[in-house]
């Protein structure tokens, strides 16, 4: 596994972080931040984060440039 470096890196407040790795913007964050940025959460994605609703805890999720990856 190669493992890159976080480049400005920038605190989103409530939501997540925004960060350049590998010269591409990855998010990471609440769901809900994702679809401010447009992003559509695919639905075995959406019923994993209602999984973690239903016991109170916040989901995280990532992406690669635009693309939701987890």
């Amino acid at each position: 596994m190669t493992l890159f470096e976080a480049k400005d890196v920038e605190a989103l407040v409530g939501k997540g972080l925004r960060a350049t790795v590998d010269g591409r913007t990855v998010h990471l964050g609440k769901p809900e931040m994702f679809l401010e940025l447009g992003m559509t959460l695919p639905e075995s994605l959406q019923h994993a984060v209602q999984q973690f609703a239903d016991v109170g805890a916040t989901a995280v999720v990532i992406s690669n440039a635009d693309q939701i990856v987890g």
